[in-house]
């Protein structure tokens, strides 16, 4: 017996006796047979999903460098694992490391070399009066591996000299050890220190510290400036790296702790000085930001919101977004008017609008009383609010009235009724009283 081919359900040949119930019921036995089995027909589980062993689906695999997969976080800085990665908290501890590292620290005078383990570089002047500098003034950089171990780098100023010695968990140190620098020129040696700048910087392109000295450089060209705070840095440190295919500038102003750095080619052109920002401008940028949340929250409250400056940023625009909003909408009726039936009756007539998006609450609506022969007894604004409460009316001499007889909210916007009194003259009388309609102000 022949089958089908997605199924293998059975098929009835031509040269086969034909037997009706038989024919059915092996059918119906057939795909029965199919059902809930791999290959067949998918039965739904009492959720109304397809049961997971129904499903040819394999289990996920662990992500490497050439495949995907699930990959495992962590907070190490320092695992050299190829699978796994790093979260914001880790990029937060490198961050705040690299921070501290670039900050220029100033000390005082009789300060305790000891003392400094603070990642940093500071600035030591009249060796006599730090205990156990190694020399001259100059420049000390304290750097910091595993916690507890310290090294600090002492670089001189007028002997060019280098020293440096180490700190174990227990806070004893070793002795200052005078490294032997390499010769100038070499490209690879950039602790050598080259002596004062005393030109151009452009002209600096060795590899290598200097030592910026001068008392005053303004009108020293490529000298880094900022206008905001003063035209010229003296005393600081310019660090110059040459890596034969390249150049890089990095100076360090000594008063304010600024940083600078800029890129070149060995051709002698140079790109703008760019200033780091150091952790002094991030705690100017913080306050900044505290200060435009009090004021954006005073402002929300102001308004009938509800903030405070320790919101974060979606939560005032969430406070902005749920301030009590009055909308505002107007137009016209163009003049429409309405006459009384005799010259005893009043006039009235109906005005709707149903061009809104909102609901009103309080309507304004410009109104006009004249006779049928165009003399003017009334004109003027009326208000009336929703629900109406009042009879909103405008007088004249004699008791000549037109007003918002009632009003109410429809869909996209309002109808109103207006009437008028007879027109009532000195003379008695004897007129048709004319009402008109023109602008009119909706508020929600």
């Amino acid at each position: 017996m022949a089958n089908t081919d997605k199924l293998s359900l059975p098929l009835i040949e031509p040269n086969m006796t034909a037997d009706v119930p038989r024919d059915m019921n092996a059918l119906a036995e057939a795909v029965d047979a199919r059902v809930g089995v791999a290959g067949g027909l998918a039965v739904l589980g009492a959720d109304g999903k397809v049961p997971a062993d129904q499903l040819n689906v394999k289990d996920p695999v662990d992500a490497s460098l050439t495949q995907k997969g699930i990959v495992q976080l962590s907070n190490a800085i320092s695992d050299t694992s190829q699978i796994k990665a790093v979260t914001p908290y880790a990029l937060k501890t490198v961050y705040d490391l690299a921070v501290a590292g670039m900050r220029l620290r100033n000390v005082n005078n009789g300060t305790n070399l000891d003392t400094l383990t603070q990642i940093g570089v500071y600035r030591i002047v009249e060796k006599s009066k730090f205990p156990n500098a190694p020399d001259d003034y100059g420049i000390l950089q304290v750097n910091s591996d595993t916690p507890g171990y310290i090294t600090q780098t002492f670089i001189t100023v007028l002997t060019a000299k280098m020293y440096t010695r180490g700190r174990n968990e227990s806070g004893a140190w070793t002795g200052w050890n005078e490294v032997a620098l390499s010769p100038v020129g070499d490209v690879r040696s950039p602790m050598v220190f080259r002596g004062q700048v005393s030109g151009d910087f452009n002209n600096y392109n060795q590899t290598g510290y200097y030592i910026v000295a001068s008392d005053n450089w303004t009108g020293v060209a490529n000298f880094p400036r900022d206008n905001t705070i003063g035209n010229a840095y003296p005393y600081g440190v310019l660090e110059v790296i040459n890596s034969g295919q390249g150049l890089n500038q990095l100076y360090r102003q000594h008063s304010d702790s600024r940083v600078w750095t800029r890129g070149g080619y060995n051709n002698g052109s140079w790109a703008g000085w760019k200033r780091l920002l150091t952790t002094d401008d991030y705690d100017t940028l913080f306050q900044l930001s505290v200060d435009t949340k009090g004021q954006v929250a005073t402002a929300i409250n102001g308004k009938g919101g509800n903030a405070n400056s320790s919101m974060t940023g979606a939560q005032l625009a969430a406070a902005i977004l749920g301030l009590p909003v009055k909308r505002f909408a107007k137009g016209t009726f163009n003049g429409q008017s309405a006459s009384s039936s005799s010259t005893t009756t009043g006039a009235s007539m109906n005005v709707g609008v149903n061009t809104m998006n909102f609901s009103p609450t309080r309507v304004f609506i410009r109104l006009r009383l004249k006779d049928s022969y165009g003399n003017l007894y009334i004109e003027g604004i009326a208000m009336a609010g929703i629900p109406y409460d009042n009879d909103v009316t405008l007088y004249g001499r004699f008791q000549n009235r037109v007003s918002i007889y009632s009003i109410s909210q429809s869909p996209g916007g309002f109808t109103a009724t207006i009437n008028s009194t007879e027109i009532r003259d000195y003379a008695g009388g004897g007129s048709i009283a004319v009402i008109e309609a023109f602008e009119w102000f909706a508020y929600e």
